[in-house]
């Protein structure tokens, strides 16, 4: 008796968290409780303290080369010495920066497998749209146009909702949870680095530029 009505009120609660709105706080909390776990690893497998001062010198030896470029036109005797200056400590820079990237990866090690071998399993349970986001994605040119979901309802079958309607599936809500739980948590924790994002990458492509 008491397993029966036990496995009523499993059955209850995941019928509960299937679908919106149910569905949007379950994976929030999913989010939540993977990044918490990847903070800790990362707290406890690196140093954030240490890569945040070699990350201050990787910043200030890039920033220093767009000073030099500065030079080029108008110094070029003090631009080819300080060029030659910087060039020499180039190298151990890169060497310096691939030895942090390996050491932000050592999380990933213990929590990517696991990932991909649950995230399937909790994606086939959450067959169709999960949440209304505050952003129609359908508004997104191209891609949100193409954003549709499947809604399994027990008494109507299946539904095809298109992105208009503004819901959006598992993977992408599970990402935009994750995306900001990560900001703000590893910010508290003193796990993510300042800057980032598009501006890193644009600030790397530029870096990039004035080596060819």
């Amino acid at each position: 008796m008491l397993s029966l009505i036990a496995q009523t009120g499993w059955d209850a609660f995941l019928a509960s968290i299937k679908y919106p709105p149910g569905s949007m706080f379950a994976i929030l909390a999913l989010s939540l409780t993977t990044t918490i776990i990847s903070t800790i690893l990362t707290r406890l497998l690196t140093n954030p303290k240490q890569l945040k001062e070699k990350q201050a010198v990787i910043k200030a030896h890039k920033d220093r080369r767009k000073e030099i470029e500065e030079l080029k036109e108008e110094r070029p005797k003090k631009y080819k010495k300080e060029l030659g200056k910087w060039e020499r400590m180039d190298k151990p820079i890169q060497t310096m920066e691939q030895k942090m990237g390996l050491q932000r990866m050592k999380p990933m090690c213990f929590t990517f497998i696991p990932y991909i071998l649950i995230f399937p399993l909790i994606g086939g349970f959450f067959d169709g749209p999960v949440a209304i986001p505050p952003m129609n994605p359908y508004d997104i040119p191209l891609i949100g146009q193409m954003m549709w979901g499947i809604l399994r309802h027990p008494e109507t079958g299946v539904i095809i909702i298109p992105a208009s309607w503004g819901m959006i599936g598992y993977m992408a809500w599970y990402v935009l949870c994750s995306f900001t739980a990560n900001m703000i948590i590893g910010r508290l924790a003193g796990t993510q680095q300042s800057g980032g994002g598009l501006g890193q990458m644009f600030d790397q492509a530029k870096y990039d530029s004035y080596k060819t």
